[in-house]
């Protein structure tokens, strides 16, 4: 589990479970772009330990659909149980990063405040967000046992955690800066799904964007201000950490 020291606080990466990201997910013009056809990527969540706060961002697929998350299972390997938990931020609320939230119609993290980008709330909960039925179903009844604390983009979600608007990959997609006193950092969700390619062409999307167009100008937005402020970036997809630099030529590289 990578541990990343961020001054006043502490952040590990917990990867929840193992995926394979196919070419044929990537928008046509860029499937050749990805050697192989093939990306090994992950499932993550993060930790954070910040004074008397326990927070996790996102909290992968727990064990629905198939899966077998590990999230809790390396909390309590490091003494933390569910109910120590104070806060879970959401990225965004797609199956794979809600899964973790309850089991049986009951909250995993029983202390735990959920905190949701208002507009992403919104879109799964009261909306018809532009994914299936099934998908839309599963979220909300993970969701639904927990008390949500919405956010507008930009807003200070708790001391050290501000919320930056990521929107395209769903309607309420955040990205999360990280500011402790020490290293900066932003979480970044479901900025990239497959590294190689979208570090080198920012422009190429997944299946999974609802909104392509969004998404890509995110991701471009994204990867250029944490170039300019350096600051480490993480996400959900991809197990790397690292500053990202942009090239003359228009990539960015992740080190």
């Amino acid at each position: 589990m990578q541990e990343i020291d961020l001054g006043k606080a502490t952040l590990f990466a917990i990867v929840d479970s193992q995926t394979t990201f196919e070419a044929s997910l990537l928008t046509p013009e860029y499937r050749d772009a990805l050697p192989g056809g093939r990306f090994p990527g992950v499932v993550q969540t993060w930790l954070l330990l910040a004074g008397d706060k326990k927070i996790l961002f996102d909290t992968g697929w727990g064990t629905h659909k198939g899966h077998h998350g590990t999230t809790v299972r390396v909390l309590e390997e490091r003494g933390i149980a569910p109910k120590d938990i104070t806060d879970i931020v959401m990225t965004h609320l797609d199956n794979d990063h809600v899964g973790g939230l309850a089991s049986n119609g009951k909250a995993s993290f029983p202390k735990a405040t959920l905190h949701v980008n208002a507009l992403e709330n919104t879109a799964w909960m009261e909306e018809c967000v532009g994914r299936s039925q099934d998908a839309i179903a599963f979220t909300r009844s993970m969701v639904r046992p927990y008390t949500v604390q919405t956010f507008a983009y930009d807003a200070e979600v708790l001391p050290g955690i501000r919320a930056r608007d990521a929107h395209g990959h769903t309607p309420g997609h955040t990205v999360y800066d990280l500011d402790f006193g020490g290293k900066k950092m932003a979480i970044v969700g479901d900025i990239m799904h497959i590294a190689p390619v979208q570090l080198r062409f920012p422009g190429a999307c997944t299946s999974y964007d609802l909104d392509v167009t969004a998404a890509a100008a995110s991701r471009l937005a994204t990867f250029r201000r944490l170039a300019r402020d350096r600051m480490l970036m993480g996400g959900m997809h991809f197990p790397e950490v690292g500053y990202v630099y942009e090239h003359a030529d228009g990539a960015f590289s992740l080190e």
